[in-house]
């Protein structure tokens, strides 16, 4: 799933403070003006998933987003049977582009794991491959965990691999080419029990020239709480791609953030049957339990915080 905006100072508005870092709040995403630095995808999902995706004004009326005083809800439709052109869904893409900085998303829930279901809380670049993609809470059906994923063009950037010494999660694949193993990318699996959680969580993404890498907690640090965010006190990444192999100014550019719900598509088709899902739903094909069951899911949505951007 994308990269972010030349000299990338992201749109204005927050509150500033200045970390021990040199990190300073430049813009934040908040239940108030969140939908707003936000556009909406409309029609059918890029992924070949059994998906509608919806425009701000119909996802107000169909009650998939819906904003609080302390969050949003990101959700689906559970209600309708047999939908003609997939079940309705969501996949907003922020306004802001970005090329550098720390991104710090609060979540006060996250979808519940299901057989077909594939959210993703993602950045991408506008000229995908070249611009790059890192996916930072992404999976399908209930692996179990989250996997944080980057995918590169080694044409572009040179060949980009992550080392399994510099990343706490557990390696899945090193080769961040969108040509290796039909864009598997390279690869963690996290397994610090946030993937699915009712309660959330927060993910940092660090990204400069030298490196992209991505840590995760239940409960934010201090600093992070107090809004003075300071990486090199959260020890080693989840995730980490460095610039050993390739160039990282190269690899990753003007990508924005992405959140969505997709159904079945490329990733949940790909291991209906081995996954275990054919046979615990009694459906050959992951459509037509998106399609047969919308109750099924009701529990598959965000609920979002914040999104806070310090540069």
């Amino acid at each position: 799933m994308a990269a972010l905006a030349y000299a990338a100072r992201a749109a204005a508005g927050g509150s500033q403070c200045e970390p021990t870092t040199g990190y300073a709040l430049e813009d934040e995403y908040i239940p108030s003006n969140f939908f707003d630095k936000f556009n909406f995808l409309e029609g059918p999902d890029p992924t070949q998933g059994y998906i509608s995706y919806q425009s701000r004004s119909n996802a107000e009326t169909l009650g998939l987003i819906k904003e609080t005083e302390n969050d949003v809800y990101i959700g689906i439709d559970y209600e309708k049977s047999w939908p003609a052109l997939g079940r309705e869904s969501v996949r907003i893409q922020s306004k802001d582009e970005y090329n550098s900085g720390l991104f710090i998303a609060d979540f006060a829930r996250f979808p519940k794991p299901l057989c077909g279901a594939w959210p993703a809380f993602w950045m991408y670049g506008p000229v995908w491959p070249n611009d790059g993609e890192i996916d930072i809470y992404e999976g399908w059906h209930d692996p179990g965990f989250n996997h944080i994923t980057g995918h590169t063009n080694k044409h572009v950037a040179g060949d980009c691999k992550l080392r399994p010494q510099d990343s706490l999660g557990s390696t899945v694949s090193t080769d961040c080419h969108y040509e290796i193993n039909w864009n598997q990318g390279c690869s963690v699996q996290e397994s610090n029990g946030l993937w699915g959680s009712e309660t959330g969580g927060v993910y940092a993404m660090e990204w400069t020239d030298e490196f992209i890498k991505v840590w995760s907690w239940a409960v934010a640090p201090a600093d992070v709480q107090a809004g003075t965010p300071d990486p090199t006190t959260w020890g080693k990444a989840h995730y980490a791609v460095t610039d050993a192999s390739c160039d990282i100014g190269k690899a990753f550019n003007n990508m924005k953030f992405v959140i969505n719900i997709a159904l079945c598509g490329d990733g949940p088709n790909s291991n209906w049957v081995s996954s275990g899902c054919a046979a615990s739903t009694g459906k050959s094909e992951c459509w037509h339990y998106a399609r047969e069951e919308p109750a099924k899911f009701e529990e598959v949505h965000w609920k979002v915080r914040s999104i806070k951007v310090y540069q």
